[in-house]
């Protein structure tokens, strides 16, 4: 949870006080970003040349980005007893990803 900027929005996510929570960052392992908004800010995760944490970096082109708190990515239990990402789901999410890309390029086109 130390990945919520500003740090004040963690127990409104955690609680799940309201559904959307607006956020200036947030990270957990798992964004959703429009492709031409990506494009748009020339958003770029680039871990050489800046001095803060990248999500961060990344994050701050956006002007509004918004925490699902009922968004809650499918986990099961190892063999050890520890909460592991379910591999089946995590498929299903690139498979996902990989339509909304290609929505959004046959929308937008291709910027160079």
């Amino acid at each position: 949870m130390r990945a919520i900027r500003p740090m004040y929005k963690i127990p409104q996510i955690g609680f799940k006080f309201t559904r959307y929570v607006q956020v200036k960052s947030a990270f957990s392992g798992f964004g959703i970003y429009r492709y031409s908004s990506i494009i748009d800010k020339s958003a770029r995760y680039d871990s050489k040349h800046i001095k803060e944490i990248e999500h961060i970096y990344f994050n701050s082109h956006f002007n509004k980005l918004i925490v699902d708190t009922r968004f809650n990515p499918l986990y099961k239990l190892s063999k050890k007893g520890k909460k592991e990402f379910n591999k089946d789901f995590s498929f299903s999410i690139y498979i996902l990803l990989i339509i909304i890309i290609i929505i959004s390029l046959l929308t937008y086109g291709v910027h160079k």
